[in-house]
């Protein structure tokens, strides 16, 4: 507005423009331009002083549009134009009004009239984003006019003339990614798990499924901050329906977009009307080919409003829901798409479910099929105040691979066979934990599946030192890293001359060099780290086995095969089914390190010599291994009988039999950076040996069942004699009731790794 004010005051005049009015020279009689968006946008604390400093009287009973319209009346009794700028709502009559989002659409005395020349002179609809300059009501009107139009959607007037309807328009799936990692966040995880297990698209329709109290808000508003940090571009609309006064004023200073809202206490209609405008405003702007993304909280308190106000058809469904309720809201939810040729509008919607609501289930069915991407809150695990409680096995987006760079997709997909195992709970907070360790997903990934053998985080070294000590053989070591295996050759070899070994030591990078061995050992793959179970590395080791094992039917079909890389059962399967290698010549090591652990903590219980301590473990070299208390001895003394003479506890016994199941995993959360390396090859010798010298030790190992013990097709921990025939028969021993059960689950969750494979 164009304001004569007529004063010597600067300080006056200096308190009009931290007001919102903006002067052109600090004189008298200079022009001075008020913004009625900008009036809106104050405090009315800041209405109430600038409505005061035009000595409006009773300011103090004025609501905030109140304030705003006298404040616009007494600035233009003075002379002067204002500029202006809402969302047209078009009346059945024709006429139309500027509703502004500052006051979500309510219709008000600050309201902008338009009248049907204007509409249909600059074709104009519903939802158009209309700039322009009013002027104040002439005697017998209620509302500022307009005057002139500015501005349609951002964008001068005649380019509305051109613009294809939107219901023309050609929906495409996502194909430009919403970027929603914010890198070196480590307070706020949520953006980055999204972008691992559900990417968000421009024309992107999601669901967040949300139980009560599971953090949907405060999501919300962290995929906002994302928007509008990385996308700054995008036109974003938080739209909060039926909601908490509290959370309103939580989300608008929380969230840069804007929002806009309806709260409990208004009628059903009121939601109605503010979601309408909402979504023609948002088809507006995508007409002018606009990026749009609308926030809903929530999409299931917008069809409660439908079922209330719709009239009834006569037909009604489980949970009080009228038949014809639902088609409107979705409606709206259908309208997000990506367009052809430019423009975009993403809805991300929550829907409640699991609030006891028989309404609420059946308004949560009907548009579950409807969206193309979900993202599912999980109350376990918001129980357990881990956020963000998402079921990151049950989230995902369909066609993904449209979003996601070539490069990452596989990596993704390979993260989503490794967590798929696990339990819900423990598949979030793997992932937190991994996040944690990185500041970007691609950095995460980059960690994650490394496919570098890396002697240096193997057991090769300490096996190749240990048979040269020894002398059980001459040595090849192999490393894919050149320069590695020679170095450490060199090293072991110039130690031997100190030890008195004559063992003869090679290191290459080239598999022919293994070509007629007797025994290869193989521990090349990625090593745990810490967080890291054995099954954690299984795609990633699988497809290096895969490679080793086809060198070894190649150079040394013959040999004896000592796998040790994990997961230890489904690694020694691999390489059973790419060698093509008898499998009494393929074993892994398992049994042999889990027992010596047992006998050592044993041992420590006791307090006697380890050599004293006799026991082996049973089933799967992983989190579901059996330690046979039963058939352990101290000195030929069942183990069992000492703790009934008093010599320790039942609860004792069970925190040693927990404690080896997770032996490995308490090396590595010490080492922090690395995993076993001198127990597994001094194991691994201890097989070497046997068969070798043909010393038929009976061990613990990873052998071929075909029907003992009710197993077949799979390997698992089980007593073997190794001879030198490799496993030359596999011991069975008695199980009770109770260690049949715990076998079995051990031997069930191999089973479910191999077929991850």
């Amino acid at each position: 507005m164009t304001q004569n004010i007529v004063t010597d005051n600067k300080e006056l005049l200096d308190k009009y423009q931290d007001n919102g009015i903006k002067h052109n020279n600090f004189a008298k009689n200079d022009a001075i331009t008020v913004n009625l968006k900008q009036l809106k946008r104050k405090l009315p604390e800041e209405l109430q002083l600038q409505a005061e400093s035009l000595n409006i009287e009773n300011v103090s009973s004025l609501l905030k549009q109140e304030l705003v319209f006298a404040i616009l009346k007494k600035s233009v009794e003075q002379g002067g134009l204002i500029l202006g700028e809402g969302v047209l709502e078009i009346l059945p009559d024709g006429f139309g009004f500027l509703r502004s989002p500052e006051v979500n659409y309510l219709a008000g005395p600050d309201d902008i009239y338009i009248s049907p020349s204007q509409i249909r002179r600059f074709g104009l609809r519903t939802g158009d984003t209309v700039q322009g300059q009013i002027r104040a009501p002439k005697p017998g009107e209620r509302y500022f006019a307009l005057l002139k139009v500015n501005k349609v959607n951002f964008e001068e007037p005649f380019k509305a003339y051109h613009r294809v309807h939107f219901d023309n328009l050609t929906p495409l799936y996502p194909e430009e990614k919403l970027c929603l990692e914010i890198e070196n966040n480590s307070k706020d995880l949520s953006t980055r798990i999204i972008e691992l297990v559900a990417p968000m698209g421009k024309g992107q329709r999601a669901l967040i499924v949300a139980p009560p109290r599971t953090g949907k808000t405060v999501l919300l508003q962290n995929i906002a901050h994302a928007i509008t940090t990385n996308n700054p571009e995008v036109f974003l609309i938080v739209l909060l329906i039926d909601e908490r006064p509290e959370e309103v004023t939580d989300m608008q200073r929380s969230v840069q977009g804007e929002v806009v809202s309806s709260t409990f206490d208004e009628p059903a209609s009121r939601h109605i009307q503010l979601a309408e405008m909402v979504i023609e405003k948002a088809k507006r702007l995508v007409e002018h080919k606009r990026d749009v993304v609308i926030l809903v909280d929530a999409i299931t308190r917008l069809a409660r409003a439908y079922n209330t106000v719709i009239p009834s058809s006569g037909k009604v469904l489980t949970g009080g829901v009228d038949a014809n309720a639902l088609q409107r809201p979705k409606r709206f939810f259908g309208a997000a798409r990506n367009i052809e040729n430019g423009g975009s509008l993403t809805i991300i919607g929550t829907a409640l479910v699991d609030t006891g609501s028989r309404m609420d289930e059946v308004i949560f069915e009907e548009f579950k099929g409807t969206g193309n991407s979900e993202i599912v809150l999980d109350r376990k695990i918001a129980d357990k105040r881990i956020y963000p409680a998402i079921d990151i096995t049950k989230s995902g987006t369909r066609k993904e691979e449209l979003l996601v760079n070539e490069a990452i997709l596989p990596k993704m997909w390979v993260l989503r066979r490794i967590i798929n195992p696990m339990g819900t709970i423990d598949a979030v907070e793997f992932l937190l934990d991994k996040l944690k360790n990185t500041k970007t997903n691609t950095e995460f990934f980059d960690s994650m599946n490394s496919n570098r053998i890396n002697s240096n985080k193997t057991n090769g070294g300490v096996l190749a030192h240990l048979i040269s000590l020894k002398e059980l053989g001459d040595v090849v070591m192999f490393d894919v890293a050149e320069g590695l295996p020679q170095g450490k050759t060199l090293d072991i070899s110039q130690a031997g001359a100190i030890s008195g070994s004559d063992a003869q030591l090679i290191g290459t990078n080239d598999y022919q060099t293994i070509e007629d061995s007797d025994v290869i050992i193989v521990t090349a793959g990625l090593p745990r780290k810490a967080g890291m179970s054995r099954d954690d590395l299984i795609n990633v080791n699988s497809n290096i086995i895969k490679t080793v094992a086809a060198n070894i039917k190649k150079y040394a079909p013959e040999a004896f095969v000592i796998v040790i890389t994990n997961p230890l059962d489904v690694m020694v399967y691999v390489m059973l089914k790419e060698s093509g290698l008898p499998h009494n010549m393929v074993v892994g090591m398992a049994g042999v390190l889990d027992s010596s652990r047992f006998n050592l903590f044993l041992a420590n219980e006791f307090d006697v010599s380890v050599e004293n301590v006799s026991s082996f473990v049973l089933g799967g070299h992983g989190d579901l291994m059996v330690p046979l208390i039963r058939y352990s001895t101290i000195n030929g003394i069942p183990v069992l009988d000492l703790v009934a003479l008093g010599w320790s506890t039942k609860e004792r016994i069970e925190a040693i039999i927990e404690r080896t199941r997770n032996g490995g995993g308490e090396i590595v959360s010490l080492l922090k950076t690395g995993s076993a390396y001198f127990a597994p090859a001094t194991s691994a010798i201890e097989m070497l040996e046997s068969y070798l010298k043909d010393k038929r030790k009976i061990l613990g190992c990873a052998a071929y069942l075909q029907g003992e013990y009710g197993v077949k097709d799979c390997y698992v921990g089980v007593p073997v004699i190794i001879g030198k025939n490799g496993v030359e028969k596999i011991v069975e021993i008695t199980l009770n009731d109770e260690e049949k059960i715990l076998f079995n689950q051990s031997v069930l969750g191999v089973k479910k790794l191999i077929e991850l494979i």
